[in-house]
């Protein structure tokens, strides 16, 4: 019964918007599917990028790569099959961009296939294998997309035994984010097993695209709505600091290059469980706790008294945008104030308020506050902050195609948008945190 009452309200809100009526609990202009004669506006997160990658061609900080390492009868064709029908499914990998008068296009261009890079690494020896798909894996993860004509999917296939495979999926950040990858894995594994047993796969399809909540997006920001939330902010980030001086191992670079590291903990369970009460006693979440912490830390390495940082939310505050794949995600800028050497009690209660606050005004994207309020430091890519703190959930990237065997393959960090990243992900033994930093400032021991 679900799929049919789901199908009568989004027709009601299809009369609705088209009516002029808006849905409840939104406001102003209706999120609907819409018609475009030829290029659309990109959205202010997807103009931001662009700016980035006009003006640093060739890098690959935006690249998403996706490896797993697949263990047993993989179908070739059946996965190739998939990877065209999520091509044609979905706009966001077929679309170009280019630079219009008043900013960033996007326009889509037709289905087309996925190009599969197939290499059998079967006559090597088997010491060897391993070596050269870790070779090929990074060479590959290391290749910029060529943003005004290239396809936004790619895909590499590595034979490593009769029944052991490297998979490498790649796009770009400015379609896709960490909420599309859930979309485009749970859809690849259903395709792949109607494609692999004849077995026609009926999906819904995509009620909105990107291009539809770009023009909401920017319909919606204007007037005194924008103003309203702007004023939030202003009165948030008025006197922060520039830039976190954070003690680097070489001196920052002129031109930085966004050369990227990785390094990895484990917090042990009772730790985690520790922090989880510590949360829960004081009315906030273990995000909180540990965006607080983070703050703390990077407070007595820099000895600033105000520490801005910036962390992402999935930004699809519309319940008609969560299968939408394209670039949604929005990143608050979260500050605390250390002038008063506050207990972490203290800062852990201003952290909870400064949380729900940032959520509360979250509609504006963090692209649009930096065009209003550091439009001059856009060259920097790093306007606002200079370290991120992200929550992973452990579930996102979990891919599974019939009877094959998939576990997630790390692939080394070659560039990283921001000095420091981290990737907090609970698992059942405990918190796995991962940090990205900038090669060019940190080395790996630091």
């Amino acid at each position: 019964m679900t799929q049919p009452l789901n199908d009568d309200l989004d027709l009601l809100a299809q009369l609705l918007a088209e009516a002029g009526v808006a849905q409840p609990g939104a406001e102003g202009v209706a999120l609907v599917r819409r018609e475009f004669a030829g290029p659309a506006p990109a959205s202010y997160a997807q103009e931001l990028v662009w700016l980035f990658d006009q003006g640093a061609p060739g890098s690959t900080a935006y690249n998403v790569p996706i490896a797993s390492r697949l263990s047993g009868a993989l179908d070739v064709a059946a996965l190739a099959r998939s990877l065209d029908a999520l091509v044609a499914r979905h706009e966001a990998f077929r679309t170009v961009f280019s630079q219009g008068e008043h900013g960033a296009l996007q326009d889509v261009r037709a289905a087309g296939p996925v190009e599969v890079l197939q290499h059998d690494l079967r006559h090597l020896d088997r010491g060897a294998r391993e070596a050269e798909a870790t070779r090929l894996l990074r060479e590959r993860a290391a290749t910029p997309f060529d943003l005004t004509r290239d396809l936004l999917l790619r895909a590499m296939l590595l034979r490593v035994e009769e029944r052991e495979y490297r998979l490498l999926l790649e796009t770009h950040h400015i379609v896709f984010d960490g909420w599309s990858l859930g979309i485009v894995l749970r859809e690849l594994s259903a395709l792949y097993d109607g494609f692999r047993s004849g077995t026609p796969v009926m999906l819904p399809e995509p009620r909105l695209r990107p291009r539809d909540h770009a023009a909401w997006e920017r319909e919606q920001l204007s007037g005194p709505r924008l103003e309203r939330l702007l004023e939030y902010w202003r009165s948030r980030l008025a006197g922060a600091p520039a830039s976190l001086e954070l003690p680097t191992d070489t001196p920052r670079p002129v031109r930085p290059t966004f050369e990227g590291g990785e390094a990895v903990r484990m917090v042990p369970r009772p730790v985690l469980d520790e922090l989880k009460a510590l949360a829960q006693k004081n009315g906030a979440t273990l995000y909180m706790v540990l965006m607080a912490a983070y703050q703390a830390v990077l407070h007595r390495w820099t000895g600033q008294d105000e520490i801005l940082t910036g962390s992402a939310i999935a930004g699809r505050t519309q319940p008609e945008l969560e299968g939408v794949v394209g670039y949604l995600a929005n990143t608050l800028v979260l500050r605390s104030s250390f002038g008063d050497d506050p207990p972490f009690g203290t800062l852990l209660e201003r952290m909870r308020d400064t949380c729900l606050g940032a959520f509360d005004h979250q509609e504006i994207p963090l692209e649009k506050l930096i065009l209003e309020l550091r439009r001059d430091a856009i060259g920097s890519a790093t306007p606002l902050f200079q370290a991120v703190l992200t929550m992973q959930d452990p579930g996102t990237t979990r891919l599974s195609l019939g009877e094959v065997i998939l576990s997630a393959l790390a692939v080394d960090v070659e560039s990283t948008k921001f000095d420091l990243t981290l990737f907090p992900t609970e698992r059942p033994e405990g918190l796995r945190l991962m940090l990205h930093f900038r090669s060019d400032l940190f080395q790996q021991t630091t």
